[in-house]
């Protein structure tokens, strides 16, 4: 049996609340690596700024939500392994995953399948094409100091097999196969 030497982590992104990881026992959850992922989101600031690329439509009376909280939801779930929305629901709960989306597991439960489904549905071509220049920006930002010789670009489609007549599907010669090709790959990138 591996012994493990740390007896609690303790993490600094909820503010004036204390959270530690404690290996004791007591309850349990699968996912606390999420905090880990929290940790490092808060030095990096990734989804504050893929939050500021994006623009929130909805009313603000009749939201709990905010965008940056639902960003981080999202972004937890599929780094935890849930990439449908439709976890949510039991997600939202989650002790773990309400810490890592800056709440105490005695707040409010995280937002809803319905809730997240609209976020996805929300993010336009625009709002990519902002995230992407957001992306750039940053590594540029971060890189000034040490420019590299080459920077490659791999915007290969993926290779996702489909099967009868289905919409956005085309032959794809490396692939030898029919697969699907997302239609944002296939459109014009706005102008600045």
């Amino acid at each position: 049996m591996t012994k493990c030497n740390t007896e609690q982590l303790g993490f600094s992104f909820l503010r004036k609340r204390k959270l530690t990881v404690d290996f004791g026992g007591g309850e349990i959850t699968s996912d606390s690596g999420l905090l880990l992922v929290r940790q490092a989101d808060q030095s990096l600031g990734l989804l504050e700024g893929l939050a500021s690329c994006i623009a929130d439509r909805r009313d603000a009376r009749y939201t709990d939500y905010n965008l940056l909280t639902l960003l981080r939801q999202r972004v937890c779930q599929i780094v935890a392994g849930y990439e449908d929305c439709n976890d949510a629901d039991f997600l939202r709960k989650d002790p773990a995953l309400k810490a890592a989306c800056g709440r105490m597991p005695s707040d409010k439960e995280l937002g809803s399948q319905p809730t997240l489904s609209r976020l996805e549905n929300n993010v336009t071509q625009e709002h990519l094409y902002r995230i992407g220049q957001w992306f750039v920006d940053l590594y540029v930002r971060r890189n000034r100091k040490r420019k590299p010789k080459r920077i490659i670009i791999d915007a290969d489609g993926t290779d996702d097999p489909t099967y009868g007549d289905q919409q956005l599907t085309f032959f794809h010669g490396y692939y030898d196969q029919y697969i699907i090709i997302p239609c944002w790959s296939m459109m014009p990138i706005p102008a600045r």
